[in-house]
Parts: C-alpha cells; sequence; structure tokens
C-alpha cells in the first residue's frame, strides 16, 4: 500500500524506480490486524521499555515473516529470549569464553591499524561482553 506513494514520489523527482521490493507480512493481535480503531495496538514504547530494544527486535526478527501474518504474544517473546537467546547463545558465548578452550584467558595481539573505527568499537565492546556475561552468570 505505502509503496504507491514511494514510488510515486521517486517518479516526480526524475529517480529510478526500484525493480523489486520486499515486504513484510502484517502482525496480528488475537488473530486479528491491529488497528487504533480498533482499539487493539501494541505501544512499541511500552514494550522496548518493559523487554529492551534488543529482545523486542529478536523476536520480531524471529517470529515475523515476509508472506504469513504472525499474531503478537508476550508469553511467546519471552519464551524465545529465555530459550534462544539466554538459552542458546549464551550457552554458546559461555562455553567459547570457558577456561577449558581458553587457558589464559588472553586475546591475540592485532595490529589496531588493519582495523576501521567501526572494527576497533566492534573488538572493544567484545572485551566488554566477557566481564558482562560474568557478571549475569554469577
Amino acid at each position: 500500500f505505502h509503496t504507491i506513494y514511494w514510488y510515486s514520489i521517486l517518479f516526480a523527482l526524475g529517480l529510478p524506480l526500484p525493480k523489486k521490493i520486499i515486504a513484510h507480512a502484517h502482525w496480528t493481535l488475537g488473530k486479528s490486524k491491529m488497528s487504533k480503531t480498533a482499539g487493539n495496538v501494541v505501544c512499541p514504547f511500552e514494550v522496548i521499555e518493559k523487554f529492551g530494544a534488543d529482545a523486542v527486535r529478536f523476536y520480531m526478527l524471529r517470529e515475523g515473516g515476509l508472506s504469513n501474518d504472525t499474531d503478537w504474544c508476550e508469553e511467546i517473546l519471552i519464551k524465545r529470549n529465555n530459550s534462544d537467546l539466554a538459552g542458546a547463545i549464551g550457552n554458546l558465548l559461555f562455553r567459547a569464553l570457558s577456561t577449558s578452550l581458553n587457558s589464559k584467558q588472553t586475546l591475540p595481539n592485532y595490529d589496531k591499524l588493519l582495523f576501521t573505527e567501526k572494527d576497533l568499537l566492534l573488538i572493544n565492546n567484545l572485551n566488554q561482553l566477557k566481564m558482562k556475561i560474568y557478571k549475569y552468570f554469577n
């Protein structure tokens, strides 16, 4: 629906039109399309405040799809985050950072000149991740 407007704007500006558009399916609530008029909407700000942006983002990517509508369910959001994120991914990180694999708990040296600013930010975040994980496991 909204693509009609986007195409019209691009066409009016003389810009090239896309050859393909990928659109997602709808999110429903109680198997009904969400509607402000019907009053059956989920406030994203409240959900993000309650669960955090990453948890909501993961749930929407994990459960949502391109072809089939998906019903919003807080219980499934909690289940997915507990089983997939905290369980599977947390377990993987814990095992990968364990002392049995890296007994000295050291990282290899690297030349900072080989990395972009984004790379260095990622390395810094990963270095801090270990302590964050230990904080939550203890």
